[in-house]
């Protein structure tokens, strides 16, 4: 059975309106009877992994897992019923139906739904509701601040604005520390394997502490780092990032081998994503363990080479991969879609990179590019990148 609930009127026969909701006198007896059937155990949603590097998988989030990150996030970020927040985010993603739309119930805050990416709709619903708290991925970040009627706004309720579902370059988090100037940067982190947020920035944190690294985990939610072999390794030293706490989902939906290499007996969630924690537990992120490549014999990481090369005044996007080489094994191939009106070239670019990265680091191969390939929520789909590539060397 479905029901179908409409918000601001509207509807068919048999349909529910949300007004109705909040003025029926609940029944009692039959609230009861549906939360004795309920387990926190219970599979509530099931949210497909964005398959940037590889096939999607669909996390089996149980109604505990949801809640611990929703839970958490609330109390870090001191969510309360006078916050007001654009939903932005598709709700079939971690960041909007738990990091957004959970986060603002349990909160009873103002959820604005907005459609993405309806710039007009963002601008109109932000001069109209004056949100405290803005969250999204870098990529909207970067669209919005490229519209000039969002950046005429007043943006002196902002109290919060997060960045979170992907690497933020330094350029970017500066930028958004100017736009909303009495705003907290903060730094989100979290995956469809974590139900939501698992890290964000400390309040106490100073902004080159925000710029550098993504924060420290939130409520109860551990992190480990592990080498190849599966050994916790100390701080400072590069590894895969692990999480535990309530937060991890119960496993990949109907996949028991994917659900066996990423969830191990011990409760801990292997990410893929490579980093380290610093003397302070500050999480360093360095990228993904399989967009990692070996240039020349050295190992690269592409949010270093892409986090640079965002700083170019002519740059407004990059993607780094890496491609075979008969010499070198594997370089570095900079996809880049420069800022309008710039005509950057791939000499200028290198030259830049020249100046500021170790020879190894330094992409061999420029493309410039109209556009990079985007998944629904904004993040940049490597794997097709590197599917063109092999099929016609683009």
């Amino acid at each position: 059975m479905k029901d179908f609930i409409f918000i601001g009127g509207g509807g068919f026969p048999g349909s529910v309106s949300f007004d109705s909701l909040l003025v029926e006198t609940p029944d009692k007896k039959l609230i009861d009877t549906v939360k004795a059937d309920v387990k926190p155990e219970d599979l509530i949603i099931i949210i497909y992994t964005s398959g940037t590097t590889g096939t999607p998988k669909g996390a089996a989030i149980t109604h505990k897992s949801q809640l611990a990150s929703a839970v958490a996030q609330v109390n870090h970020a001191r969510i309360t019923p006078e916050d007001c927040m654009l939903i932005i985010i598709p709700l079939n993603h971690v960041g909007g139906i738990t990091c957004a739309v959970l986060s603002s119930l349990l909160g009873r805050t103002m959820g604005i739904l907005i459609p993405f990416p309806d710039l007009n709709e963002i601008v109109e619903k932000a001069r109209t509701y004056k949100p405290t708290i803005y969250g999204g991925v870098p990529t909207l970040y970067a669209i919005l601040f490229m519209n000039q009627d969002f950046l005429a706004l007043d943006f002196s309720n902002v109290r919060i604005a997060i960045s979170g579902g992907s690497n933020a370059e330094p350029a970017l988090l500066t930028q958004i520390q100017n736009v909303f100037p009495k705003a907290v940067v903060m730094n989100l982190y979290g995956l469809s394997e974590t139900s939501g947020a698992v890290v964000l920035s400390p309040w106490e944190c100073d902004f080159e502490t925000t710029v550098r690294s993504i924060g420290k985990p939130i409520g109860n939610f551990r992190v480990q780092v592990i080498d190849g072999e599966g050994n916790a390794l100390p701080a400072g030293e590069i590894g895969e990032l692990c999480f535990r706490g309530d937060a991890v989902c119960s496993g990949y939906y109907r996949m028991p081998g994917a659900t066996a290499e990423s969830f191990d007996s011990d409760g801990w969630l292997h990410t893929g994503d490579m980093g380290f924690v610093d003397g302070e537990g500050y999480i360093v992120l360095k990228g993904r363990k399989k967009e990692m490549y070996v240039q020349g014999g050295f190992n690269v990481y592409p949010v270093e080479v892409e986090n640079l090369i965002a700083k170019h005044p002519k740059v407004f996007m990059a993607a780094d991969i890496g491609v075979p080489d008969p010499v070198l094994g594997e370089v570095g191939r900079c996809y880049i879609v420069p800022r309008p009106g710039t005509n950057p070239t791939a000499e200028e670019i290198i030259a830049y990179c020249r100046e500021h990265l170790a020879d190894y680091k330094i992409p061999r191969q420029i493309v410039l590019k109209d556009a990079l390939p985007l998944t629904p929520v904004g993040k940049v789909m490597k794997l097709k990148l590197k599917e063109d590539f092999e099929k016609t060397g683009a």
